[in-house]
């Protein structure tokens, strides 16, 4: 595997009514809802690093320490920074970095494993 520290990657998301914390019910108010900021961090984090796997292998995330930290509008444009910090076997450690323009919105550490897709979903029908 081709996986080294420094691995990053910059994705760039505008907001959808359909992502707002009153939309998806994680709240009341018509904001950017904190689970989504989680999945566009972890978006980000499986672009930095899917293209140095080995074919028939992915990253599945398994912890993520978030800090949201300030609200974001419908049609605010987010962009999302993620960078590699460690590797250790299997596991890998992201920082990431969330803002709206300059605003930092948001920022989060993220745990990823390295799995085999087959092994993975066979584990679905092995109850």
């Amino acid at each position: 595997m081709n996986l080294k520290t420094g691995l990053n990657a910059t994705s760039t998301f505008k907001i959808k009514s359909t992502e707002t914390a009153k939309f998806i019910k994680s709240g009341s108010l018509p904001v950017l809802a904190t689970p989504v900021l989680c999945a566009y961090i972890e978006e980000t984090c499986v672009k930095a690093s899917e293209n140095h796997l080995p074919k028939g292998f992915t990253t599945v995330g398994f912890h993520i320490e978030l800090d949201h930290i300030a609200p974001s509008a419908v049609n605010s444009e987010i962009s999302v920074v993620a960078k590699l910090i460690h590797v250790d076997g299997k596991k890998l450690e992201f920082e990431a970095i969330a803002k709206e323009k300059t605003k930092t919105i948001g920022h989060a550490k993220h745990l990823r494993m390295i799995v085999n897709k087959e092994k993975f979903i066979s584990k679905l029908s092995n109850k």
